[in-house]
């Protein structure tokens, strides 16, 4: 800030007149939200869930009855065995949707941009498929959960336990379409907000389109030969989101 004279007319003593210089660069908004960094973390810790639910807690469960020859009794006696186990990892995954709620919003935050654009468009996108993917996750573990914790009495009603077990699986296998359309959404979102690098935005589209494709896989076939654009779509995914995570945390770097 600089002070200037005003020119002096007669019997008019000078005043000073202030200047404004220009002011010093702040940090960035998205560097200040501190909602996306905890929602980073909240990233962070729906990826660790994930491996502590599905390899420690609920692995290696019985598969799901397929036909009214598969005994549901092996359903009941997996889950007299393990109830303590599952009854954690079915809790955890309540855990697990709410996070990655949190991701979602707090990514929305990173990507959208100030202004109206490509951005804003893709990043609502993704927004709505992270409303989404908890929505269907939340009823597919309830279903599944009755299924499982009232096994035993399901094994006198196989009519009813199939179709408990095939709602659920219908469901879950349902959530690739709002995955694949949230790391879509947010990816070129991120590139057309200048957010993410083209390396992590072709990362993200190789994810949606594995999830995509495994979605209709699913849908096409039943449910059979479906495994293989799955475990791509995990292989994928799974760096995504870490990576993505990580950038949300050091949001002045990102």
């Amino acid at each position: 800030m600089r002070v200037l004279s005003r020119p002096v007319t007669s019997g008019e003593p000078a005043e000073p007149v202030m200047s404004e210089a220009p002011a010093a660069a702040g940090p960035s908004p998205k560097a200040r939200d501190p909602f996306v960094r905890f929602a980073g973390v909240a990233g962070l810790l729906a990826q660790v869930l994930a491996v502590v639910i599905n390899v420690v807690l609920l692995a290696p469960p019985p598969d799901p009855p397929e036909g009214l020859d598969t005994p549901v009794i092996e359903v009941a006696a997996y889950v007299a065995e393990k109830g303590d186990m599952l009854a954690l990892g079915h809790g955890l995954r309540y855990v697990a949707q709410v996070l990655l709620l949190i991701f979602g919003v707090g990514l929305y935050r990173l990507v959208k941009g100030p202004h109206d654009g490509a951005h804003q468009g893709w990043a609502m996108v993704g927004l709505l498929a992270t409303v989404w993917i908890p929505a269907v996750g939340i009823i597919a573990q309830s279903i599944e959960g009755v299924a499982v914790w009232q096994s035993e009495t399901l094994a006198e009603q196989p009519q009813l336990a199939l179709a408990l077990w095939g709602i659920s699986t219908f469901l879950w296998n349902a959530t690739l379409v709002p995955f694949s359309a949230q790391m879509l959404g947010f990816s070129l979102a991120g590139r057309a907000s200048g957010v993410f690098p083209l390396w992590l935005v072709s990362l993200g589209l190789a994810a949606a389109a594995s999830g995509l494709v495994g979605a209709f896989a699913t849908a096409s076939t039943a449910g059979e030969g479906w495994e293989v654009p799955l475990y791509v779509f995990l292989a994928l995914v799974s760096p995504w989101m870490i990576i993505t995570s990580i950038r949300m945390i050091r949001t002045e770097t990102a």
